[in-house]
């Protein structure tokens, strides 16, 4: 029973120990995004304190001739460790019409609602035309 109980302790320490990841260590660095629908497209995001940087990595038979950025220019609005609003950043490119419709919507909030080894999974939300749309993807930390 006492040889058990030992185990028991030694183990739930070294578990506890364990360094476990939270909404702060996905604040800077650079991540990987895939989207879905339509076009789907790979985007390799460099996040640096309240600036974010975003480059397509791949993109779709179908969007190979769009003129949509390659390269996309945000800003960050943290509003606590999981939390922040992300807008367009007009003083770095020109921008498209959604991106300036998106401004005008006060951006898109995003929310870390899981964390999994070195990749997370977001909300996204945004109020168009009075309605709430949320979507819910992944980002993985390299």
């Amino acid at each position: 029973m006492k040889k058990t109980l030992l185990c028991i302790l030694c183990l739930s320490g070294i578990f506890a120990g364990a360094q476990e990841l939270d909404c702060t260590d996905f604040a800077n660095g650079t991540f990987l995004v895939h989207t879905r629908g339509a076009a789907p497209v790979t985007w390799r995001l460099v996040r640096e304190g309240n600036y974010q940087t975003g480059y397509k990595e791949k993109i779709s038979g179908d969007e190979q001739g769009t003129t949509d950025p390659k390269i996309e220019f945000s800003k960050i609005e943290w509003i606590n460790d999981c939390t922040f609003r992300l807008t367009y950043d007009e003083s770095k490119s020109e921008l498209t019409a959604v991106q300036k419709y998106i401004n005008q919507i006060n951006g898109i909030l995003m929310e870390v609602i899981k964390i999994e080894g070195n990749s997370f999974t977001y909300k996204s939300t945004m109020t168009v035309n009075g309605k709430e749309v949320v979507r819910e993807g992944k980002m993985y930390k390299q």
